[in-house]
C-alpha cells in the first residue's frame, strides 16, 4: 500500500516536472552583436565645384596674346616691302634732283658768263647744262650702288640665322606641350596615390585645357619662360618669325643720298673780275666760265 502511494507521488512530481517545462523553456544564451558602425569620411568637392575654370583662364590669355600679335603686325604689317619701296623712292628723287639741280647749274653758269663775258662770247649753255646733269646723276648713281651693295650685305648677314629661326619656331611649341603632358601626368598621377578624388577629377577635366594652354601660350612663370609657345610675346614662334622679319627690315638702310656738288661747280661760279669798272675805261677781261667748265670735265 505504501509502495504504491509512492509510486503515484512520483508520477505526480515528474508531471508537474514536466508541465513546467513545457510552459517555462529555457531560452540560450544570447551574445549581443553590435551594430555596424558608420565612418564618414571626410570628402570635399571644392575642387571639382568648378571644373572648367581653367578654359576661361586659357580663353583670355590666348586673347590677350593674339591681340600683341595683331597689335604689332597692324603696327607694321611689311617692314621689309616698306623700306625697298621707301629706297626706290628715294633713289628716283635723287636722280631727279640731279638732274634739276645740274640743269640749273648750268643755267647759271650761261647766264653768268653773258654778264660777265663783256661781249667776248658765253658758254654754250647746252654743253655746260649736259657737263653738270652728268656730273650730278653720276654721282648719285654712285651713292644708290653703294646704298644698295650695303643693304645686299646687311640682309645677307641676317640669313645664316634662318635656320635656327625655323628650327626654333617649330620645337618650341613642341616642348611646350611635351612639358604640359608631363605636367598633366604627374597630376593624375599623385591624385590617385593621395586617393583624392577632387583632385583627380580636376586634373582629368582640366587636361585638355593644360594642353592646350601649353602649346599655345607656352609653360611660362612670372619672370622667365623656358617653354614658350605660339603665342607667347616677344619669344614665341610667331614672335620669334617676326623677329626675324624685323632684323631683316633692319639691316635695310635708308637712302640719305642726293644731288652731289663736285668741287668744280664752286669754281665754275665765277666772281665778277677784278677791275672790270666801266667807269675806267678799260674793257673787262674774257669771261673765265668756259675755262673753268673746261677744267671741271677733266
Amino acid at each position: 500500500m505504501v509502495v504504491g502511494i509512492r509510486s503515484l507521488g512520483l508520477v505526480a512530481a515528474a508531471l508537474t516536472t514536466a508541465s513546467a517545462i513545457v510552459l517555462s523553456p529555457v531560452a540560450p544564451p544570447s551574445h549581443s552583436v553590435p551594430a555596424p558602425r558608420e565612418v564618414a569620411l571626410p570628402v570635399s568637392l571644392a575642387g571639382v565645384a568648378d571644373p572648367v575654370s581653367l578654359y576661361g583662364d586659357v580663353i583670355n590669355q590666348t586673347v590677350g596674346s593674339a591681340g600683341a600679335v595683331v597689335t604689332r603686325l597692324v603696327k607694321d604689317p611689311a617692314p621689309i616691302v616698306t623700306n625697298i619701296a621707301r629706297n626706290q623712292v628715294a633713289y628716283v628723287s635723287g636722280l631727279g634732283a640731279s638732274v634739276f639741280e645740274g640743269f640749273w647749274t648750268g643755267l647759271y653758269i650761261s647766264v653768268s658768263s653773258i654778264f660777265y663775258g663783256g661781249g667776248g662770247g658765253s658758254v654754250p649753255f647746252l654743253e655746260v647744262m649736259a657737263y653738270f646733269i652728268g656730273t650730278y646723276v653720276s654721282e648719285t648713281a654712285q651713292q644708290i650702288r653703294t646704298s644698295v651693295n650695303a643693304n645686299v650685305a646687311g640682309v645677307a648677314a641676317q640669313l645664316p640665322g634662318a635656320g635656327s629661326m625655323i628650327a626654333g619656331a617649330i620645337t618650341t611649341p613642341l616642348l611646350a606641350g611635351q612639358e604640359g603632358a608631363r605636367s598633366i601626368a604627374e597630376d593624375i598621377a599623385d591624385s590617385a596615390k593621395a586617393r583624392d578624388l577632387a583632385s583627380l577629377t580636376r586634373a582629368v577635366v582640366d587636361a585638355p585645357g593644360v594642353l592646350v594652354n601649353a602649346v599655345v601660350n607656352g609653360r611660362c612663370g612670372v619672370t622667365s619662360c623656358t617653354h614658350p609657345g605660339l603665342l607667347t610675346p616677344e619669344i614665341g614662334t610667331i614672335a620669334s618669325v617676326l623677329n626675324f622679319r624685323d632684323s631683316i627690315a633692319s639691316a635695310i638702310k635708308p637712302f640719305t643720298g642726293g644731288p652731289f656738288a663736285p668741287s668744280g661747280a664752286a669754281a665754275a661760279k665765277p666772281d665778277k673780275p677784278a677791275g672790270a669798272s666801266r667807269s675806267s675805261g678799260q674793257a673787262p677781261r674774257k669771261s673765265t666760265a668756259a675755262g673753268h667748265s673746261k677744267r671741271a670735265a677733266h
